[in-house]
This record gives C-alpha cells, structure tokens and sequence, in this order.
C-alpha cells in the first residue's frame, strides 16, 4: 500500500511540475510559480530544477482509475 501512495504522490508532483513549467514558458512570475509549488508540497530540490529551467517536461497521462 505504501508504494502505491508513493507512486500518487509522485504523479500529483510531477503534474504540478508541467503545470509551472509551462505557465513559466508563457512568461509567469518564478515567485508565483515557487509560491505555487510550496502549496503543492514540491520539493525544494525539484523547485530549483524547475526555476532555473532545468525541468523536463513530460508527456501528460492520466493516472489509472
């Protein structure tokens, strides 16, 4: 049970990582975007990658119902 809600966990972050990358793309403010993340519960290491633009950016998928 517990790798299942890792693995949630995991999708929900990486949702919200494409979200701010691609609102950053559209010219959004980095302290929207961090103050974005902090309330998602990204982690720091992650929100770094993200605003320095070193965030991949992932195909969208739905998680499984």
């Amino acid at each position: 049970m517990t790798n299942r809600n890792y693995s949630r966990a995991d999708w929900q972050t990486a949702q919200v990582v494409d979200d701010v990358v691609a609102y950053l793309m559209r010219g959004g403010r980095p302290a929207s975007a961090k103050s974005f993340m902090n309330e998602h519960l990204v982690p720091p290491m992650v929100q770094r990658r993200v605003l320095a633009n070193q965030a991949a950016v992932r195909h969208r998928i739905s998680p499984a119902a």
